[in-house]
């Protein structure tokens, strides 16, 4: 792996942080957002699921992509 990838270890290391958070304050988290590099990541390895007509999910949580983040930066929603 290069410097310059992404790391799916250390958003998923934040996205948990974030949920666990979300809990505390009485919200139940339905999505993460992941900046496109990410997102990409995740898409690639998940290519069959995708292909079966699956929901792209992670930590049993909806992914969207948005342009705003950017390298492991993730927002749980």
């Amino acid at each position: 792996m290069t410097a310059s990838r992404v790391s799916l270890a250390l958003a998923l290391d934040d996205a948990c942080g974030q949920i666990h958070q979300a809990w505390r304050d009485g919200h139940s988290p339905t999505t993460i957002a992941l900046g496109p590099e990410l997102f990409e990541t995740v898409r690639n390895a998940r290519r069959k699921e995708i292909a079966a007509g699956a929901p792209l999910l992670l930590l049993d949580l909806h992914l969207v992509e948005d342009d705003r983040l950017v390298g492991e930066a993730v927002t749980v929603l």
